[in-house]
């Protein structure tokens, strides 16, 4: 092992590296091979000299553009836009399954595509790989907006609330619960909520307000005046 790592250092250190750097876009006549031998130890320096196994991460949104590349057909290029408005360019590899599903996806399409890593061909570092693409049916987005009430307002809405009972009561709690439902949905099929603390279960949480509930017994025919 001694001796594969040290080899392993002399031709990267003092052949590859050097060449490739002073070559800009070229890769070592040696490199093909180099990549093929010493795979582990290559791996080893991509992940920053860590046995750590990479985390996969997902990216959310609408496929604003594909490309695939002339020179390397395991590699593909695109451009998403996320359900809150940012634009992500994303270049990766991937098995040729997963490229030819990806391929049969159409622009304007919203997607979910999980990425774990891969070793590129012409240095030692990770390039994204894309395990799996999936197509969402996107549904509206239910969340009902906040409104600005008064004090008196807000503690009579959640007063009538509270004092539900009988049809009405079970209308409500009905309401409430396909509501939540559809914002826990849409939540998870959109994405947005993957890096706030709590994910989807924090916002199911806080789209419960005093317009949902003015809402509701607008819906259960219970009269606010």
């Amino acid at each position: 092992m001694a001796a594969y790592s040290g080899l392993f250092f002399t031709i990267s250190h003092d052949i590859i590296y050097p060449y490739e750097r002073e070559n800009f876009l070229k890769q070592h006549i040696f490199r093909p091979t180099y990549n093929i031998i010493f795979y582990p130890l290559r791996w080893f320096v991509a992940n920053g000299s860590s046995l750590n196994v990479q985390q996969l991460e997902t990216h959310h949104g609408r496929l604003k553009l594909t490309k695939a590349d002339d020179e390397d057909k395991e590699m593909r290029s695109t451009q998403i836009e996320t359900f809150d408005g940012a634009e992500i360019h994303i270049g990766f590899t991937g098995s040729q399954r997963v490229l030819t599903l990806f391929d049969e996806v159409n622009a304007g399409k919203f997607v979910k595509m999980t990425f774990g890593v891969a070793l590129s061909k012409t240095s030692d570092s990770f390039i994204n790989r894309l395990i799996d693409i999936e197509v969402i049916e996107l549904i509206d987005d239910p969340r009902i907006k906040f409104e600005k009430n008064s004090e008196e307002d807000d503690k009579k809405i959640h007063q009538l609330f509270n004092e539900l009972s009988g049809k009405s009561k079970v209308c409500a709690d009905k309401f409430i619960q396909n509501y939540q439902e559809l914002v826990l949905k849409h939540c998870e099929q959109s994405g947005y909520a993957e890096s706030i603390g709590g994910g989807c279960y924090h916002i199911v949480g806080r789209s419960l307000h005093t317009g949902v509930l003015k809402h509701v017994l607008k819906v259960c025919e219970v009269a606010i005046n």
